[in-house]
């Protein structure tokens, strides 16, 4: 490595190599205990160091091996020892098993936000689209519940469209019948990716695996139409 820089400050714990920083324990060169800072300049091979009494050494090409080397050669095994650290923390990082615990995580937290999100939609047998998501399950479970409880024939129903509807009891069973089967179609989905990720046999497989849970209105309709 060409060094065209350094500077070392112990009270700091800091030498500077081309530019790039370091903080650490390191010894310092004999003589150099009451050292208050060392330059170097690697392209016209002088420096100096300041000491704390404010006595300055000039420095020249002669003295590098002895004065300024050994700070390079402790800021090369620590940065050496801090890259190792990184590249250790990177393979673990994409491990196979960390990577596929990732992905799980994603398709885990897709489903949760597959099941609240708002602007979900399907088509219902009822005549119109209706919200998808876990809200209107519960709403429409309230309205079965009110309606059998005091016999009202018909109540007033808000499609995805925010257009009201006139709804029967039996209206807002075939929709929670409907929702219930678009529950199983986003699980269906879910166990689906799982698979392709538990038979992943490389990180680039696990990556390339997507996960759109949009996908499980496929698996709605063939269930709609199985059943």
């Amino acid at each position: 490595m060409e060094v065209t820089r350094v500077t070392v400050v112990p009270s700091d714990k800091l030498i500077i190599v081309n530019g790039q920083a370091l903080r650490f324990d390191f010894e310092l060169v004999e003589g150099h205990e009451h050292m208050h800072a060392l330059q170097w300049d690697g392209v016209s091979q002088t420096g100096h160091i300041e000491f704390e009494d404010d006595y300055n050494q000039s420095l020249d090409a002669s003295l590098y091996e002895e004065e300024v080397a050994p700070y390079v050669t402790a800021w090369q095994a620590e940065k050496d020892r801090l890259d190792a650290e990184a590249a250790a923390a990177e393979a673990e990082y994409n491990s196979l098993p960390n990577v596929k615990a990732r992905k799980l995580a994603e398709l885990n937290s897709g489903l949760s936000a597959a099941r609240s999100d708002s602007k979900a939609s399907i088509n219902s047998s009822v005549g119109f689209a209706i919200n998808a998501d876990d809200t209107a399950n519960t709403n429409i479970a309230g309205l079965i519940t009110y309606m059998e409880s005091t016999g009202t024939e018909t109540t007033s129903f808000m499609g995805f469209d925010n257009t009201l509807h006139d709804v029967t009891l039996q209206d807002l069973k075939t929709m929670q019948t409907e929702l219930a089967v678009w529950g199983q179609a986003l699980y269906a989905y879910k166990w689906q990716i799982r698979s392709q990720i538990d038979a992943a046999q490389t990180k680039e497989e696990v990556d390339a695996i997507d996960i759109d849970y949009s996908q499980a209105k496929d698996i709605y309709a063939s269930m709609v139409e199985a059943a």
